[in-house]
């Protein structure tokens, strides 16, 4: 359920205007029953929602689009929070709509930051010297190659050698 819905959608008079089918970014409360009975909004904020910060709020796009002569309503819901400003920065600068939705699916479809991709059994490998903490490696295996063998040795520094070996150890995909 939602506690604001865009009020452009309701007026009549946008029938023929452009922002029927270039759509609204619009912010909203999901209120929630739980068990004990009580009402919660989500997401949950301590204080103030400050109408500014992406994180106060879940987001949802909707547009319109004629289909068979028939306008229909069409909408995406719980937007990534860090893909709000981008969305407003596209909207300033007049992005259509397929542009827009397009974006907010490969937001919705990212892995988030700390999961570690699963490559296929049959990704090519490869040894990496020079190693360091991790960097190659981790832009290796987004790219869909396995680093198999990893060295990092710094005769002149084996103190920063052993940490940079620890943290390297600790990154591994």
């Amino acid at each position: 359920m939602s506690l604001a819905t865009p009020e452009k959608f309701l007026e009549d008079d946008l029938k023929h205007s452009p922002l029927r089918s270039q759509g609204c970014l619009y912010q909203y409360t999901e209120i929630k029953k739980l068990q004990d009975g009580s009402t919660v909004h989500y997401p949950r904020v301590i204080g103030e929602r400050d109408p500014e910060n992406p994180k106060h709020w879940r987001y949802g796009y909707n547009w319109e689009e004629k289909v068979n002569g028939v306008w229909k309503g069409r909408s995406i819901g719980s937007i990534p929070y860090g893909a709000v400003p981008l969305i407003r920065e596209m909207q300033r600068q007049s992005a259509t709509k397929d542009d827009i939705v397009a974006f907010i699916k490969r937001a919705k479809t990212r892995t988030p930051p700390n999961s570690k991709p699963v490559l296929p059994t049959n990704a090519p490998t490869a040894v990496v010297l020079f190693a360091g903490g991790g960097g190659v490696e981790t832009g290796m295996v987004q790219a869909g190659i396995r680093p198999v063998v990893a060295v990092e040795h710094d005769p002149s520094k084996p103190e920063l050698s052993a940490a940079i070996a620890h943290t390297h150890h600790s990154q591994r995909l």
